[in-house]
């Protein structure tokens, strides 16, 4: 945890809040770029995601629902986070319930090209000793950077292309080796090679072959 503070506290005043909300609610980029006032419900330590930003290889941007049902979602938030998340409605929040909660330094929609130029991003993560952080990916890179950030423990894993965990197939079980397709793969690579059979196939006359005849 301290060293999501860590990082929080070296980026400009008004990305410190963003840090901190999309590392501790687990918020892909696009859905806490598109967060409005009305998303974030301090009583209650809540974040609503009802949308989300995707950005176009053309530079274009849409703003829609989350992909899949289950991205529209509640978040609980933690209460070491309200008091940032406070000053910020306060200080470049507009006052509308529809207004963008983060936004780039002009009051527009903030993209992550700009958040990464004002961030100095890839300096910030170095400077903390997680250089090559990425900013919410899928689920996967998530789990990923926050356990960086939050130093959690991390299954051990190979550095010479090794497995580290064996097959399934070569793990023992009651009844022989592995499951049982792959005991029959076993047994069948064991037995001696048998002389493939020859198919004889008689096929019937054709009528002009009869009248040939």
């Amino acid at each position: 945890m301290a060293k999501v503070f860590e990082l929080a506290d070296l980026m400009p005043v008004r990305l410190r809040a963003l840090v901190l909300l999309a590392t501790f609610a687990s918020l892909r980029w696009g859905e806490v770029a598109a967060l409005r006032r009305m998303d974030l419900d301090l009583a209650a330590r809540t974040v609503s995601v009802r949308q989300q930003h995707v950005e176009l290889d053309t530079g274009e941007l849409l703003v829609g629902p989350p992909k899949f049902r289950a991205g529209v979602r509640t978040v609980a938030i933690p209460e070491a986070i309200i008091p940032a998340l406070r000053d910020h409605l306060d200080q470049f929040t507009d006052p509308e319930p529809d207004a963008l909660i983060f936004t780039g330094s002009r009051g527009g929609i903030l993209r992550r090209s700009n958040f990464r130029r004002a961030a100095k991003w890839d300096k910030s993560t170095s400077k903390i000793g997680v250089p090559g952080l990425h900013f919410h990916e899928p689920p996967a890179h998530r789990q990923h950077d926050r356990r960086q950030l939050r130093r959690e423990p991390q299954r051990p894993h190979a550095t010479d292309g090794t497995r580290l965990r064996p097959r399934r197939a070569d793990l023992p079980t009651q009844h022989g080796r592995g499951r049982p397709q792959d005991r029959r793969f076993h047994e069948r690579q064991d037995q001696p090679e048998q002389p493939r059979r020859r198919r004889w196939i008689f096929r019937s006359a054709r009528p002009r072959d009869l009248m040939a005849r």
